[in-house]
């Protein structure tokens, strides 16, 4: 219900916080990316984690190699960070380098939720624990599929503040004419064909 209410950034963020403690988790990121436009899709972040690992994140990129963000746009069900440590033991540098970053800025175990939206847009919410897996293994386990429908509902209330905000383009309406243009189009012919 508090999902369906949110009607600010401020009601969201303190949504995300609160599906956070609520499952013991220290630190929560809402991320997703709206495809308004092919060449700059636009992103947005709701974020919980420590500011200093954001910058760091930022500043080296990592949008490119988090292997979350990897996982959740290529998979439907969620993720325990756990597993993660199986690319750490296939030798993958660039995600060992990764995850020993994160884990230096107090983000050591967690989970993360994938969320495909019926628009096209990805979106994921992770939460984080400052313990390692050892001690927090149960608690995600027993977290994970509520966490499941929970993030569905923020992503679903994200949409429809920004939406409300004008901040994410609404779907676009064409005319059966272009909308013929574009079906010919993709079926390869030319300009002059169409």
């Amino acid at each position: 219900e508090i999902a369906s209410n949110a009607g600010s950034v401020e009601d969201l963020h303190r949504l995300c916080g609160m599906v956070c403690e609520q499952y013991e988790y220290d630190y929560f990121i809402y991320g997703a990316q709206f495809p308004v436009s092919l060449v700059r899709p636009q992103i947005l972040i709701l974020s919980g984690y420590p500011d200093e690992w954001r910058e760091h994140y930022t500043a080296h990129g990592y949008l490119e190699v988090d292997p979350t963000v990897h996982y959740c746009r290529n998979n439907i069900v969620p993720l325990d960070w756990a597993s993660l440590a199986l690319a750490e033991a296939q030798n993958n540098p660039i995600t060992t380098r990764f995850m020993r970053e994160a884990n230096a800025f107090g983000l050591k175990s967690g989970a993360s939720f994938p969320v495909h939206g019926s628009r096209g847009e990805l979106a994921m919410f992770s939460m984080a624990c400052a313990e390692d897996h050892k001690k927090t293994k149960h608690a995600i386990m027993e977290s994970m599929p509520f966490a499941q429908l929970l993030a569905s509902h923020i992503h679903e209330a994200v949409r429809r503040v920004f939406e409300s905000e004008n901040i994410i383009v609404g779907p676009v309406q064409l005319t059966d004419r272009e909308k013929e243009t574009l079906l010919w189009a993709a079926e390869g012919k030319s300009a002059e064909e169409i």
